[in-house]
């Protein structure tokens, strides 16, 4: 089988490094690399005469290099862009303070203030949180947290 030129692997590197770019899986970016890495490997080889590898171990090549990359660096491309570090995790906001936005009674919702934003709480003690009342988080999960009255502050 004819070699095939080192710009169709650089070709099809480009093609599928912006193929994730609507995909975003974090996936098909690494066949990408592998197929640029197996076109830069074929045209060194090419042009200083070093070496000619035939479709099947070119093949071979974008397949070890794209399983690797992907095996090495995938769960560290996604932990690095996951998540904006300027919004807290959760769990960092169970025992912070807020302040009532308005009347809350117990087991519903209602807004509070912390660090200047409204956020939608729910009422957790027995008994009715008033506007202006300083309240304790006991859980937060996704943007949504359970407050009860904090009864040092009031």
């Amino acid at each position: 089988m004819e070699i095939l030129s080192w710009w169709f692997w650089i070709s099809l590197g480009i093609i599928l490094c912006i193929l994730e770019v609507f995909i975003t899986n974090f996936i098909v970016i690494f066949f990408g690399i592998g197929a640029i890495l197996v076109g830069i490997l074929s045209g060194i080889g090419k042009e200083y005469e070093l070496f000619e590898i035939g479709f099947p171990t070119e093949f071979l090549l974008w397949s070890t290099f794209s399983i690797v990359t992907l095996y090495i660096f995938r769960k560290k491309v996604i932990k690095k862009l996951d998540r904006d570090p300027s919004i807290p995790e959760p769990d960092s906001l169970v025992g912070l303070k807020v302040k009532a936005k308005e009347d809350i009674r117990p087991n519903e919702s209602g807004k509070v203030e912390l660090r200047g934003s409204d956020w939608n709480a729910t009422n957790k003690s027995d008994e009715v949180i008033k506007k202006g009342d300083f309240c304790k988080i006991q859980d937060a999960s996704n943007i949504k947290l359970e407050i009860v009255k904090d009864i040092v502050d009031n």
